[in-house]
């Protein structure tokens, strides 16, 4: 007998419906757009964000379908609880997965923090099943931890660095 609801097995079973550049992962190509700009106040929002300010906008276009190679991503919530979450990060396995078969997605626990301390998770189908289509955080957890300083940033450059370089054979919650 199933410990699950009528309800939550059909909750399981909902696909979103995708735009066709998510359908078709491989074959978007990105055209650059217009550089961002503002009517008024210019040089006081180039001076507030100067590595954004200026920016061509984006657009993602249907092209030829392309070869790929394994990414490996990471991924982590933060701040308090948001309704979808969980989709977010099974959307994004599930676009990795469409990819490249040996990509994977490794979910920093309890947010910045297990970023700062190396601890995370390889995420796969098995470990994400039971989250599909609810909301919340639960998965991997969240943090309010900010990265403010320039130690907590180059520790999170060397977690990246060593969780970039591992095998990608499924694993516990690791911390370095």
């Amino acid at each position: 007998m199933s410990s699950k609801s009528t309800f939550e097995e059909e909750r399981l079973k909902f696909q979103p419906a995708l735009p066709l550049s998510l359908r078709e992962i491989k074959a978007v190509e990105v055209v650059e757009g217009k550089s961002t700009t503002s009517k008024r106040d210019v040089e006081k929002l180039k001076s507030l964000f100067p590595k954004t300010f200026g920016q061509s906008i984006l657009h993602f276009k249907m092209g030829e379908a392309k070869t790929s190679t394994p990414l490996r991503v990471g991924v982590l919530f933060s701040g308090g609880q948001a309704p979808g979450g969980h989709n977010v990060v099974i959307g994004l396995f599930d676009a990795l997965k469409k990819w490249h078969p040996r990509s994977s997605l490794f979910g920093f626990v309890g947010g910045p923090s297990g970023l700062i301390h190396g601890k995370y998770e390889e995420l796969d189908e098995s470990s994400l099943a039971p989250y599909r289509n609810t909301g919340g955080f639960d998965l991997i957890g969240a943090g309010r931890t900010k990265i403010e300083s320039d130690e907590q940033l180059e520790t999170s450059f060397s977690v990246l660095t060593v969780t970039s370089s591992l095998h990608t054979s499924t694993a516990p919650t690791k911390s370095l």
